[in-house]
C-alpha cells in the first residue's frame, strides 16, 4: 500500500478500535467509524470486511502486524541489524493511531475471542524472537518483548534516547 492509502488505513483502525474502546465490544456503526475518519462506508467494507465482526478481525490483524513487525518487510529490517529503523517506523505509526495499546491492554488477558487472538499474536511475535535471538530464554524474550512495547509507545523517546535504550539490550544475533 502506498503511504496515503496506509495512513487512511491506520486512521480507519484507530477510530474504529477507539469506537470499541469508548462504546463497547461491537457497539459502535460502522457510518459513525466512517464519517468520524472521513471515509465512506463502502471504503470501509472494501479494506477491512463486510459485518463489524470482519472489520474488527481485519483492524487486530493490521494492528498486530503493524505493532510486532511480523510482515516479510519488517523481518528484513530486523533480520539485516536495522531494530532501530523497525521500532521508530512502528512508532510513527502508533503515536498517531494510539487506540490499539488501549485496546490491546482492555482485551489481551480476557477470556474472550478477541483475548485468544491477541495472544496468538504475542506468540506469533515470541516465535519471531525465537528466531531472532535463540541465545535468549524464553523469559528474556518474554522481558524483551514488554521493553520494545515500552519503546513502542512512549511519547516522550527521542532518537539518542532510543538509541541508548538498544545499546543496553542483549540483541547480538548469533
Amino acid at each position: 500500500m502506498e503511504t496515503l492509502e496506509n495512513d487512511k488505513i491506520f486512521s480507519l483502525v484507530n477510530t474504529i478500535l477507539a469506537h470499541e474502546n469508548q462504546k463497547g465490544h461491537l457497539k459502535w456503526k460502522v457510518s459513525e467509524v466512517a464519517r468520524a475518519s472521513k471515509v465512506s462506508k463502502s471504503l470501509v467494507y472494501y479494506y477491512l470486511g463486510s459485518t463489524k465482526e470482519e472489520i474488527l478481525d481485519s483492524c487486530i490483524r493490521i494492528g498486530c502486524e503493524e505493532f510486532y513487525g511480523l510482515s516479510a518487510e519488517r523481518t528484513k529490517m530486523i533480520e539485516s541489524g536495522d531494530l532501530m529503523s523497525s521500532i521508530k517506523y512502528t512508532r510513527e505509526i502508533f503515536i498517531k493511531n494510539y487506540a490499539f495499546s488501549a485496546f490491546y491492554v482492555r482485551w489481551r488477558m480476557t477470556p474472550t475471542e478477541i483475548g485468544r487472538k491477541l495472544e496468538e499474536y504475542d506468540i506469533r511475535y515470541q516465535q519471531k524472537l525465537a528466531r531472532l535471538f535463540p541465545h535468549l530464554t524464553d523469559t528474556e524474550r518474554i522481558a524483551l518483548q514488554s521493553v520494545f512495547h515500552g519503546l513502542v509507545v512512549a511519547p516522550q523517546l527521542d532518537d539518542e534516547s532510543l538509541k541508548a535504550a538498544l545499546k543496553w539490550l542483549p540483541l547480538k544475533t548469533p
